[in-house]
């Protein structure tokens, strides 16, 4: 494949690495997850069917340390093995940040642990200075934690590290970049957005925009409006998709054009699984397209921009991730209420 990724079609590449993950002969559980690890291996180089075979072979690997690290047992380790492919990371090196990472958040006292805790770790891997967890981060993490559950005391929690770890990311104060989440927070239940863990998760995200809150805010708005105008009920669970969406500068009615296009697109690829989960990945694979573009839809981003995007966008499909609940129902959900207070 080509290195050239504006000349790579994300859709077309995520069903070539699912078709030789073969999902028919997969449980209902990891044929879910499976869909998250091909969206992520998707600017792989390597052929689908070798990235299929590293992917399952690193999960295997995954499993067999399972007794020691216990989430690593779940059917999230596709994504997880997927993710150390995308970093370049080894197998070696992420169990022992895993174990560094723990101890230096015990030492400060921050809880953690559970399903949150492998995505903290390959968050905090892939910072671009990243070479051993210090207790010096691991303080910085303290501090967001606690500036942030000054507002939401009840709220904030294990679930909300691997966000903590992203928003870790952004230069500047910790208090400012706390007060600029709630900033965005607050402006979205503003406009009619159910308060709770969902509108902390998408105000978590729209930092990673690199704008400022009241503009954030305002870029989520515009795809809520777009999503209503062509009449599709956005749910709570929802409100990170958009936030994923957010880190692109199209107009709000060409994105959700776009992501409308992909989910129909997915759910005739994986009827089975069309549910709530489909618009999360349609949103990705939306965004891994669009963002290699500027507003006009047709301009490259200079080479030296590209990096810094993609990185964005990676730490907040990651964040997203964390927070999947999986789709038991089969088939797509029923429409709900747009829900105003």
């Amino acid at each position: 494949m080509s290195h050239d990724i504006h000349r790579l079609i994300p859709l077309e590449r995520f069903r070539e690495i699912l078709g030789e993950l073969d999902l028919d002969h997969q449980s209902f559980t990891d044929a879910f997850w499976l869909r998250f690890a091909a969206q992520v291996a998707v600017y792989q180089t390597e052929a689908p069917a070798l990235l299929a075979k590293r992917i399952r072979l690193i999960a295997d690997h995954l499993l067999t340390h399972a007794e020691w690290y216990k989430p690593l047992a779940s059917p999230l380790r596709f994504v997880i093995a997927a993710l150390l492919l995308k970093q370049h990371a080894r197998l070696h090196d992420f169990l022992g940040e895993y174990h560094r990472i723990g101890e230096m958040l015990d030492k400060v006292g921050l809880r953690h642990g559970g399903r949150y805790e492998p995505l903290t770790v390959l968050i905090l891997m892939s910072a671009p200075e990243h070479d051993a967890f210090s207790l010096l981060e691991a303080e910085r993490l303290k501090v967001l934690h606690i500036q942030l559950k000054k507002f939401h005391w009840w709220l904030t929690g294990k679930d909300d590290l691997p966000a903590i770890a992203a928003l870790a990311q952004i230069p500047g104060n910790a208090e400012v970049i706390a007060a600029n989440t709630e900033a965005i927070y607050q402006r979205l239940n503003a406009a009619g957005l159910i308060k709770g863990d969902h509108l902390q998760t998408a105000a978590h995200l729209l930092p990673l925009t690199g704008l400022r809150p009241d503009d954030a805010a305002n870029r989520w708005l515009a795809l809520m409006r777009a999503m209503e105008a062509a009449h599709i009920t956005l749910l709570p669970t929802h409100y990170d998709a958009l936030a994923i969406l957010s880190q692109l500068e199209q107009p709000a009615t060409m994105v959700v054009e776009r992501l409308l296009a992909v989910r129909r697109e997915l759910d005739l690829t994986t009827p089975d699984m069309a549910g709530t989960s489909s618009l999360s990945l349609a949103a990705d694979l939306t965004a891994l397209d669009l963002i290699r573009y500027r507003a006009d839809g047709s301009t490259p981003v200079l080479a030296e921009e590209l990096p810094q995007r993609l990185h964005a966008l990676s730490l907040a499909t990651m964040v997203q991730v964390s927070q999947v609940e999986i789709d038991f129902g089969v088939g797509a959900l029923p429409p709900v209420a747009w829900p105003y207070l």
